[in-house]
């Protein structure tokens, strides 16, 4: 009898807190995967620099956009106690489908939604372009009804401006 070893791999993610005066919020960044961080400084023009693993790197720093991942609080509708059933969910100011059920980053599900009775799967949202500025995803499946509605819009390069959801209240009883 032959025995193995398994390894368990930790990975280990640190997080950078940047305040953004316009929009006055703070967001969370994502700042490295398994690296060894050193004691960030402040440049001469008023940037942040980050010693990784003895580089120097400029936080925030680069001309080209970054992907984001956006998660929603669990959104009720100021009704916690109230099943709701959600009919569409329109993003604003994004004109491409980002549900593209492939596997990969650049072809996978970019929006993933869950109610208080699971996951919404891939195949019950259907895109559908609204207009020229704003693209529309009708929900289907049994998991489109709950007491309330959560989002999350992963690896996204292009800004959303607004976020809306059609649903309707179930009767009281």
């Amino acid at each position: 009898m032959t025995l193995t070893a398994e390894k368990n791999l930790v990975l280990k993610k640190q997080y950078i807190w940047s305040y953004n005066i316009p929009r006055k919020r703070w967001d969370l960044w994502e700042l490295s995967e398994n690296a060894e961080v050193g004691k960030p400084f402040i440049g001469l023009k008023g940037e942040v620099y980050i010693p990784l693993n003895n580089i120097v790197y400029e936080s925030r720093g680069g001309s080209s956009n970054m992907d984001y991942t956006w998660v929603s609080k669990k959104i009720t509708m100021a009704e916690d106690s109230i099943v709701k059933v959600f009919n569409k969910v329109k993003l604003n100011g994004l004109t491409s489908d980002i549900n593209l059920g492939g596997a990969y980053i650049d072809s996978s599900d970019k929006l993933l939604l869950t109610t208080s009775t699971g996951d919404i799967a891939t195949g019950d949202i259907t895109y559908s372009t609204g207009s020229s500025t704003d693209t529309d995803y009708k929900l289907s499946g049994t998991n489109k009804n709950g007491r309330w509605l959560q989002l999350k819009a992963e690896n996204m390069t292009s800004p959303i401006d607004s976020i809306g959801i059609i649903f309707r209240r179930k009767s009281t009883k």
